[in-house]
């Protein structure tokens, strides 16, 4: 564990200046998985506390789902499911936490499964809802959970890996009565549920390849919040916790890049460095004091940075980009905040060396802010 001092060079329009920029100080924690195992998709505990993520033998056995515990020097890892119990394994997808006890839930088979983090046992939600591996998501009063789902005759395209441009649809499952139902008539790229159980979402225009967002509020009829993306693809859509404001990650056919949405014009506000270039980023998590973190993707590198401090959300403007000693991380993949914020889960590459040989492994890298 150590601390981290970063310095940022700045390049204003008058002239090349120095700058000592501060980021929140923060330690960093590196925690090491299953060995001869990839881990994915970290998952917080409603505590901030344990990380649930999955892990993949790379003998080419099926993944199962683990649980991280802070105990001792560097944590202690547990299985939450078996493969005696789970022969077929778990895709790739997004767990969640039952944000009021230590279940997860997760997609199997293509049905909704809820899985006790201390009895190993679980218990089927749904039947033949034709689920397929995604993000879950629940609604702040726990009746309601969001899952992607194919019709059945496009299970095979995605199972077969056949048609990799298959964008689920948005089931809504009453886990109480076991009932799945379609959210929303066109595909759904991505989405993120407020305090208020208003959903923002995007969503593909299957007729005219358009991408657009859209709000969903209980009783109310869904609507649009933004115009036609010229140019831009949503690929995924983010809430500032605490904050009527919500910001995506978009891409062309050559960049990336990352917007506030103004919620009264839909118009993107893109964020930029200093320099006044675009981020070639990835939206990931907002931290504490005003900063978010990042990964920025450029000249074949993946780097984690946070970005900020805004003080002002409706008018965010430049600011500095600070990036992260934290290692390599995954390509694609982007930090997970913990529910306080105060912490963030990195999907990192690490390098391990057994009887000469040497693997690439995929862990994770823990930055606790101070």
């Amino acid at each position: 564990m150590k601390t981290i001092n970063i310095i940022v060079y700045i390049i204003s329009a008058i002239g090349l200046l120095m700058v000592i920029g501060c980021a929140p100080a923060f330690t960093e924690t590196k925690i090491i998985g299953r060995a001869g195992c990839n881990d994915f998709n970290p998952a917080w505990s409603p505590g901030g506390t344990n990380i649930a993520f999955l892990s993949e033998p790379r003998s080419g056995e099926p993944l199962q789902i683990y649980l991280w515990r802070p105990e001792g020097k560097n944590g202690t890892i547990h299985s939450i499911t078996r493969y005696e119990d789970f022969p077929d394994g778990f895709e790739l997808q997004q767990i969640q936490w039952h944000p009021q006890n230590n279940t997860l839930l997760a997609v199997y088979n293509n049905d909704l499964w809820m899985l006790d983090t201390e009895s190993h046992q679980g218990i089927q939600l749904t039947r033949a809802a034709e689920l397929v591996p995604g993000k879950i998501g629940i609604d702040p009063d726990m009746k309601s959970v969001y899952c992607p789902m194919l019709p059945a005759a496009l299970l095979p395209d995605m199972q077969s890996r056949t048609n990799s441009t298959v964008i689920p649809y948005l089931s809504l499952i009453t886990p109480a009565i076991g009932v799945s139902t379609t959210f929303f008539n066109e595909p759904v790229i991505d989405y993120s549920i407020d305090n208020a159980t208003s959903v923002i979402f995007a969503a593909l225009q299957q007729s005219s390849g358009e991408t657009r967002l859209y709000e969903y509020q209980p009783q109310k009829p869904i609507y649009s919040i933004a115009p036609y993306l010229k140019g831009w693809r949503i690929e995924s859509v983010h809430l500032v916790p605490n904050n009527d404001q919500w910001f995506v990650s978009v891409s062309s056919n050559d960049c990336l890049g990352v917007a506030f949405v103004d919620r009264e014009t839909g118009f993107l506000n893109f964020m930029k460095d200093t320099n006044d270039e675009r981020l070639p980023a990835r939206a990931g998590a907002w931290t504490v004091n005003g900063y978010l973190c990042l990964t920025v993707e450029e000249h074949e590198q993946t780097t984690a940075a946070l970005y900020g401090p805004f003080k002002n959300l409706q008018k965010p403007g430049k600011a500095k980009l600070q990036y992260l000693n934290t290692g390599i991380p995954v390509s694609g993949t982007v930090p997970v905040p913990s529910p306080t914020a105060k912490k963030l889960c990195i999907q990192t590459v690490s390098q391990r060396t057994n009887n000469t040989a040497i693997s690439a492994d995929r862990d994770f890298t823990i930055i606790t802010f101070r």
